[in-house]
């Protein structure tokens, strides 16, 4: 009975929360991502900021070993029941607990950070027109960050295949984060810290770069991948980690934080090739074959080198694991304000165009 009690409590608050979440944007963004969200995640970087190591892996870990261990002790007292009846209300009993600490997880990850995903969007924030973007803007969009790819490639020094490489004196996993008042982002004038996961080979094969674990408020990074690629993953877990909870707003920030000056040429240069990739996703639906040709052929040989690599690199990692992977992302982020799943990424090209025709539109003026 008393199981039963707290898992109508913990619905009763999940549904509540959910409600005035969906209901009050506003709201959101005034009381909880500019108000209460800054001190948590400040106090979050104090505690578990310094550490060298991701506690977020360790803790999933042992989360991983204890889910097991409870279920195989629930399996194991159904073993020794003879009456359906007591069978049935014990499976009943061990569906409860799960649902239980199901509930409990998913409110504290709402109080933590999840709330984030109901603020208001930054467009909005902004006072940007989301419209239906053109062939066109598409396009031209494209052919832009081709030429901005091209001009950072020739900065970037290159390993003996001729792959962009990183520089060994320089750390990409620590963000001195300002400049972005303006996004909604707290942790102004702070030091950022992503932290390595060690076993970043294994996960590759859910071709996840990256993830934010709200609990310990650390940005996690999969150090696996093509070194053009990890300044702009570290970027985009960090936006995380400042209250940019949608997607596509945190390649948008990610990318704007590499257009900082002063910062280093790799990370400007893994900025803009993100977008590029985006991008190129983006015009292949509204081009000719010939016209997608003509993208590549415009590329300089460096830049099409490192877009071979990062293919070769993934295909190696795909199949079964990842296919899991990404539909478990996919229903995650359509649970959670991000009906277009894992799509949603690619409305960071929307996010990109709007500040374009913002820009126009005030020179216009």
């Amino acid at each position: 009975m008393r199981r039963a009690k707290w898992l109508i409590l913990l619905v009763a608050l999940e549904i509540a929360l959910l409600g005035w979440a969906r209901a009050s944007p506003s709201q959101v963004e005034q009381y909880y991502s500019r108000g209460f969200f800054p001190y948590l995640a400040s106090f979050l970087n104090v505690l578990f900021g310094w550490l060298p190591f991701s506690l977020a892996e360790l803790l999933l870990g042992v989360a991983l070993l204890l889910a097991a261990a409870l279920l195989l002790q629930g399996l194991g007292r159904l073993r020794h029941l003879a009456d359906p009846r007591d069978i049935f209300f014990g499976l009943l009993r061990l569906v409860a607990e799960f649902a239980c600490l199901g509930l409990t997880l998913h409110l504290t990850f709402l109080l933590c950070w999840g709330l984030n995903l109901y603020r208001l969007p930054l467009g909005v924030q902004l006072g940007w027109e989301l419209q239906p973007v053109a062939a066109q803007e598409v396009q031209e969009l494209t052919w832009e960050l081709v030429e901005l790819a091209n001009r950072e490639r020739a900065l970037v020094a290159e390993d003996a295949e001729g792959v962009a490489k990183l520089r060994e004196d320089t750390s990409y996993f620590t963000v001195f984060w300002e400049g972005m008042e303006s996004y909604g982002t707290s942790g102004q004038g702070s030091q950022m810290r992503a932290k390595p996961v060690i076993l970043s080979p294994l996960m590759s094969y859910t071709f996840i770069t990256g993830f934010y674990f709200p609990f310990t408020g650390e940005a996690n990074i999969n150090t696996n991948v093509p070194g053009f690629e990890l300044p702009a993953t570290v970027a985009h877990e960090i936006a995380h980690k400042v209250g940019v909870a949608r997607e596509d707003e945190a390649n948008f920030v990610a990318w704007k934080q590499s257009r900082l000056p002063g910062g280093a040429a790799e990370v400007a240069y893994s900025g803009s090739l993100r977008a590029l990739v985006y991008a190129l996703n983006a015009v292949y639906t509204v081009s000719s074959p010939e016209e997608y040709r003509s993208y590549w052929q415009a590329m300089t040989p460096g830049v099409q080198r490192d877009l071979e690599a990062s293919r070769s690199f993934w295909d190696k990692y795909s199949g079964t694991v990842q296919t899991v992977s990404e539909q478990i992302n996919d229903t995650y982020l359509k649970g959670h304000q991000q009906v277009e799943g894992v799509r949603s990424y690619g409305r960071f090209i929307d996010l990109l165009i709007a500040e374009r025709r913002y820009q126009e539109a005030a020179t216009a003026r």
